[in-house]
């Protein structure tokens, strides 16, 4: 199928772990705002999108997949690579992406770092926006 990304097992299996971040640092937010009267949202949406799917790992994030068109296919991510900086910014798991992808407006152009086969890599592309999902009314 042409065009069309499948998701694996592998890549799913990264999902609970991300929800559970959210889920924990959203309800930290909650906490901040019962116990002091202040709503201050910590966890805003990604200003940028960048279309890796990784497993964290303590050397970095280890790439599963990554989504056709989106800053991670122009940087030539691959399955395997291990994704150390991003925005000038070290990344050890996720919360450092998220935390770049948020603070970046899509269109900008931000520079990364990776290591695959034994060798560090850098290269730069544009980030994106997340795509809109439209669902089928029936």
């Amino acid at each position: 199928m042409s065009g069309t990304y499948e998701r694996t097992f592998s890549d799913w299996a990264t999902a609970p772990e991300a929800f559970s971040r959210g889920a924990d640092e959203s309800l930290a937010d909650l906490v901040l705002y019962l116990e002091t009267g202040v709503g201050f949202a910590r966890h805003p949406m990604e200003g940028g999108y960048h279309g890796i799917q990784a497993r964290e790992i303590p050397a970095g994030l280890v790439v599963h997949a990554i989504d056709p068109g989106t800053f991670g296919a122009s940087l030539d991510l691959q399955r395997g690579d291990i994704l150390v900086a991003v925005g000038g910014a070290p990344v050890f798991g996720y919360r450092e992406l998220w935390t770049v992808a948020r603070a970046t407006a899509a269109g900008s152009e931000v520079a990364a770092s990776w290591i695959r086969g034994g060798e560090l890599h850098h290269g730069s592309a544009t980030m994106g926006a997340r795509p809109t999902v439209k669902a089928a009314v029936t």
